[in-house]
Formats: structure tokens, C-alpha cells, sequence
């Protein structure tokens, strides 16, 4: 593989233990309802788990497809709770479809050639445990997703290590280590893994002669230097009272980078406040194209988190507590099972290619036990800020990142 394919890759890979991803092509009336409670859901998130030191990313497409993999086998108050913090309207089938149709719109991209996208899902159950068939079947059905006894009981690491090297193949060795030792054990009885791989470049590629090192003004007010690329071309742009927005399209426009920069140095703060799925539509609407003399860092961070607290926060604590987690949907084996770790890991690369991006989910489920001049407009992203990569025809996100500490040139 050469360093100019592995600087413009993206990818989203996740692991479900006991839960799993999506998939999916429709209409896209069916799909507006669907990317509505998906992108409400990343912003929930996002101001739960994004204000964490660092760089904080992740995918919330990854996240709330292998919630939506789960939702079928929830049942009873478990259900409820999984349903209000992903914001589905519809019964678990019907939200099984309904991403399957997704995930098959995203993998249209690639038919274009401008992007790679691949799919793939997996599931391993433990050998001997009674899983209702008809759950199965939607996995296997719905899902494409392939299937493969496990012994979890017996070799609970060599399974966790089996789970490891489908991501790891899946996102081209991008996303390493998800399962940590001790995530799978012997009480495990379902992991589901799921990887996404994207790969595309900037339609208006940044010239590597125009990078220089350039100040980057952290909130703190310090600041460090650091590589910012530089372009002059059309793209859309929108100026609000308190921010700039600007998109970045990759080849053909069908997935775009979406870039929320403050107007203040410390503004993220203000932004979190104002920032809804209702406003982001609002802000998209607003965008012109007009030319514009960027200036952006180029940067690489990786984020791993554990899910568990964040989602119980949010309103879904009964899936993770071993007393109240009702999964009666997946088995009626006792005891029962309960979401025992839900894990998260995304990486992100911006080049003056384009972009490389790669997140992982996991879920263990365990049993109880020209023309005349003009003045350009500048956005000059020198201080922290907020990025999205979307995909536009559906304006589904795919990856919600923020930048407060960039590499130092």
C-alpha cells in the first residue's frame, strides 16, 4: 500500500458484542426520518462525550447502527430507553431496514468511482446458546451479516483476539486493539463486530507547497505552531453572528468535510450552547458558494472511550446494569444478559489529499454472572474548532470531531 492511498483513506469499523452495525440502501423520504434521529443523537453525544480533553471524535453512524443491530432483541423498559436517546419513531424492524437501506445508499458513493466504500458485519455466537432464531435471522438477513461460532466459554481470549483481526482486516489495520484484554470473558455469549472503509479525496486538493507552520490558538491562550494548508477556490461558505461555517467537498460532492470555526478563540463553549440537529439544518441551508481563501491545519488524532456512562447519562442505563437489562428479544435463556461494555475507538488523518477516518464500536453482552476583484472572505481555522464528514445526498454524519490541540509543526 502506498502513502499516498493510505493518506486518503477513511474508514469506520465497530464491534458489538452481543449488539451490532447497519446497513442499508432506500428512497431517501424513508431515510430523512432516519438521518434526522442519527444526527440528533451525534449531537446528544457529542455534548456528553465530545468535551473531553484532547481531541475528542468518534462516528455516531457506528454508534447508533450498532445500537440499532440491538434494538430488536431489547425489550420492555431496555427498549424504551434505547429508543428515546436514538430518537427512532418506528419499531425495531422497521429501524432495521431503514438503516440496511442506508448502509446501501452510502455504498451507491462508490459506484460514481470517486470514493471506496465498503460494508461488513459479523457475528459470533457462543457455540451451544439458544438465541431466538427469529433475532438471528435479522441479523443475517437484514444485516448481511456473516455468522461464526464462538467458544466463549472456553477461550474467551482467543475469541476476543478473533474479534480484533476482522477490525483490524475491515479498516486496514486503522483501528487495533478495540476489544481490550478482559472485555471478552467467559460470560460472554454474543459479539457482533461491524466496519465501514472509506476512502476519497478532496475535490479541491491543497497544494503541499502552500503548507507553512502558522500560530494555533488554543483556548487557553497559549499557542503552538503547527502546519496549515492553504487554498483560494469556490466553495460554500456561510458567515453567522457568533461563527463561520464552511464545507469541504471530497471528489464528485457526494461526502463533504463541514467545518464550524468561532469566532472567538474560546467559543466552542458558546457554540456547544447553541448547536441542535434543527439549527445544524438551518446552517447547511445557509450556505452560498462564494470563493474563499482557506486556511486549515493539517492534523491526526485518535480517541478511544467507553460508552457505558455517556449513554446512561443520556437516558439508556438499564442496558448496561445486570439487574435491570431486559434483552428477552435476543433469548430466554437464564440469566439473563446485559450490556457489560460498550467501547469506541475513531481515528481521523486530514492531508492536503483529503482525508483518512477510521471508528470501531463494540457491545459485549454478558450473562448475569475571475471577473472584477472582490474582497475574499478568510477562514482561517487557527484556533479550535468543529468538523463533520457527511454524507450529503442523505445528510447523514458519518464522523463528528473537534480540534483543540493540533500537532506542532
Amino acid at each position: 500500500m502506498t502513502m499516498k492511498s493510505i493518506l486518503n483513506r477513511q474508514m469506520v469499523a465497530g464491534v458489538i458484542l452481543l449488539a451490532g452495525l447497519s446497513a442499508g440502501h432506500c428512497q431517501l423520504v424513508t431515510n430523512r426520518t432516519l438521518t434526522h434521529a442519527n444526527n440528533a443523537f451525534a449531537i446528544d453525544f457529542y455534548k456528553k462525550a465530545g468535551t473531553e480533553p484532547g481531541n475528542p471524535v468518534f462516528s455516531p453512524y457506528s454508534i447508533s447502527a450498532a445500537f440499532a443491530m440491538t434494538y430488536p432483541g431489547a425489550a420492555g423498559e431496555t427498549a424504551r430507553q434505547m429508543q428515546k436517546v436514538m430518537y427512532w419513531t418506528n419499531a425495531a424492524p422497521k429501524v432495521a431496514s431503514d438503516f440496511a437501506e442506508l448502509d446501501q445508499l452510502l455504498l451507491a458513493a462508490q459506484k460514481e468511482g470517486a470514493v471506496q466504500i465498503s460494508i461488513a458485519n459479523a457475528l459470533w455466537p457462543q457455540k451451544g446458546y439458544r438465541f431466538r432464531q427469529q433475532y438471528l435471522d435479522l441479523l443475517t438477513q437484514t444485516f448481511k451479516t456473516s455468522l461464526h461460532e464462538a467458544d466463549f466459554e472456553k477461550q474467551p481470549e482467543v475469541e476476543r483476539l478473533r474479534v480484533n483481526e476482522w477490525v483490524e482486516k475491515q479498516t486496514r489495520d486503522r483501528i487495533k486493539g478495540l476489544m481490550p484484554v478482559g472485555s471478552i470473558n467467559n460470560q460472554t455469549r454474543l459479539v457482533l463486530a461491524n466496519a465501514i472503509y472509506f476512502k476519497a479525496k478532496w475535490g479541491s486538493p491543497f497544494k503541499t507547497a502552500a503548507t507553512h507552520p502558522g500560530p494555533f490558538y488554543l483556548a487557553s491562550g497559549d499557542s503552538v505552531n503547527t502546519p496549515l494548508m492553504a487554498i483560494i477556490d469556490d466553495f460554500r461558505f456561510a458567515v453567522m453572528p457568533t461563527f463561520k461555517l464552511l464545507e469541504m467537498p471530497y471528489q464528485r460532492g457526494k461526502l463533504s468535510m463541514l467545518v464550524i470555526l468561532p469566532n472567538a478563540t474560546n467559543g466552542l463553549s458558546q457554540l456547544n450552547k447553541e448547536l441542535s440537529a434543527e439549527k445544524l439544518d438551518q446552517w447547511i441551508k445557509a450556505l452560498r458558494t462564494t470563493r474563499v481563501s482557506v486556511f486549515f491545519p493539517k492534523f491526526t488524532v485518535s480517541f478511544q472511550l467507553k460508552l457505558n456512562d455517556a449513554l446512561s447519562a443520556l437516558g439508556m442505563p438499564d442496558a448496561f446494569d445486570r439487574n435491570r437489562a431486559d434483552f428477552a428479544g435476543m433469548t430466554a435463556e437464564q440469566p439473563p444478559l446485559f450490556m457489560s461494555s460498550a467501547m469506541h475507538k475513531a481515528f481521523v488523518e486530514v492531508t492536503e489529499e483529503g482525508t483518512e477516518a477510521a471508528a470501531a464500536t463494540g457491545l459485549v453482552m454478558t450473562k448475569t454472572s475571475a471577473g472584477p476583484r472582490v474582497e475574499i472572505p478568510i477562514f482561517r481555522a487557527d484556533h479550535p474548532f468543529l468538523y463533520l464528514i457527511r454524507h450529503n445526498p442523505s445528510g447523514t454524519i458519518l464522523f463528528f470531531g473537534r480540534l483543540n490541540v493540533p500537532a506542532k509543526a
